[in-house]
């Protein structure tokens, strides 16, 4: 059975569709989570429907049907893995509406109702409720109407930021779900790798990186910062580097390449070019040996 990988092939601050006829709650709540990311807010669940079906969607598929065919009743596909990375440079990725956060008690069509027409979206959809409502929130969760639900309490904000940012994961975790298995076969898919997607975790904390996309050739993630600065990480299996030795005529012998990762760049009309990084780790695991190095792009 296939498992959806931890380190997803892309990941972005999807925006957030906040539901609430309460025009001062709606207010701070709006404040409060678009620091993280972009938020609609609508006063009625007639108007959040009008706006989810306007809302833009990012192309999700990156696959397609090879010409290359065995058969009849058998059908190869190719993954366009240069599609994810041009998601970075699609500026209505952030308009995309990944999170749904919705009040129970509204005039005309309630949370329930609006969740129930949203039921078959791959949104997350999050129930805020008061404390005579948690019964039929607790029956809308196991009917799988709603993914989560909230109490209105004096720290509402913070915990449904919290809990925003885990419903993105599993919002991306969905929609690329058929994707992660179409590259699992692929040379160096390091993201396959427990400990290696650890490892690129641990950075992406560090460097406080809010979005990153699949990249290859070579292989990697192209990654933006809080503050919008970009940077490559770039991920190099043994075998990998092995292959670049062999191209640039240096199988067999290390001098000059001890330790680093090697890349055979081939310039048009040149032989390859060595190029060589300093690895910020390295990642023992059973499938082998990871180099892994960052650079500004």
């Amino acid at each position: 059975m296939f498992t959806t990988p931890a380190l997803l092939p892309y990941q972005y601050p999807v925006a957030a569709l906040l539901v609430d006829d309460d025009p001062s709650l709606l207010s701070g709540l709006s404040a409060g989570l678009s620091r993280e990311r972009r938020v609609f807010a609508e006063a009625s669940g007639e108007r959040a429907l009008d706006r989810y079906r306007r809302a833009a969607t990012p192309r999700h598929s990156f696959l397609r049907r090879s010409r290359d065919q065995t058969g009849l009743t058998e059908h190869r596909v190719v993954v366009d893995v240069t599609g994810i990375a041009s998601l970075m440079d699609q500026e209505e990725r952030h308009a995309e509406i990944g999170l749904l956060v919705v009040d129970y008690k509204m005039p005309g069509l309630n949370g329930v109702e609006l969740c129930e027409w949203l039921r078959h979206e791959p949104c997350r959809r999050i129930l805020l409720t008061g404390v005579a409502d948690e019964r039929v929130a607790v029956q809308a969760f196991n009917s799988g109407l709603i993914h989560q639900y909230v109490r209105k309490d004096h720290d509402t904000l913070d915990r449904l930021g919290a809990l925003m940012r885990r419903e993105q994961l599993q919002y991306f975790r969905a929609v690329s779900q058929t994707l992660s298995e179409g590259l699992r076969d692929r040379l160096g898919a390091f993201e396959h790798v427990p400990a290696v997607c650890d490892a690129l975790l641990t950075l992406v904390a560090q460097y406080d990186i809010v979005e990153y996309y699949l990249a290859t050739e070579p292989n990697g993630l192209l990654t933006c910062d809080r503050a919008g600065r970009r940077r490559r990480v770039l991920v190099q299996s043994e075998p990998e580097r092995r292959s670049a030795l062999e191209i640039l005529g240096a199988s067999g012998h290390e001098a000059g390449f001890e330790g680093a990762m090697v890349y055979a760049d081939a310039p048009a009309d040149s032989p390859p070019q060595a190029r060589t990084l300093r690895p910020l780790m390295a990642v023992a695991s059973p499938q082998g040996m990871y180099l892994i190095a960052m650079e500004d792009c």
